[in-house]
């Protein structure tokens, strides 16, 4: 019985470091297409909303996510602009979007939450 339990485990471990191996390439260069910025992931102000996450899928494809309000804000072929201290010593200006966006969002409270007919405002809570 011990013998069949080690081989199981035996096999388990060798599985789980080849799905390791493979997991820890980079999709996207396997593919051979490049991210839209370096980093590509960041959070900052964007169009003078805190708390934003901005994500370079590609050249041509940039998506922000309001952290505060748990939803997609905006997603643009154009790329963000990203200027003020941190990205080019320009103090006061903060990092913007411009040109035509595929998804914008409509509203500042994206979500409606009603109890019976009585209307709740809905808070997000992030760590």
């Amino acid at each position: 019985m011990s013998s069949i339990c080690n081989k199981s485990r035996q096999a388990l471990l060798l599985s789980a470091a080849a799905l390791a191996a493979v997991g820890c390439k980079d999709p996207a260069a396997a593919q051979g297409f490049e991210r839209g910025a370096d980093p590509w992931v960041f959070r900052s102000v964007l169009d003078e909303r805190p708390g934003m996450l901005t994500i370079a899928l590609r050249k041509d494809l940039w998506v922000s996510y309001d952290v505060q309000r748990g939803a997609l804000y905006r997603a643009s072929a154009s790329p963000v602009e990203l200027e003020g201290a941190v990205y080019n010593t320009h103090h006061g200006p903060q990092p913007r979007t411009r040109g035509f966006a595929y998804i914008r969002a409509a509203s500042d409270e994206p979500w409606r939450v009603l109890r019976g007919r009585e209307r709740l405002r809905p808070s997000v809570r992030s760590t």
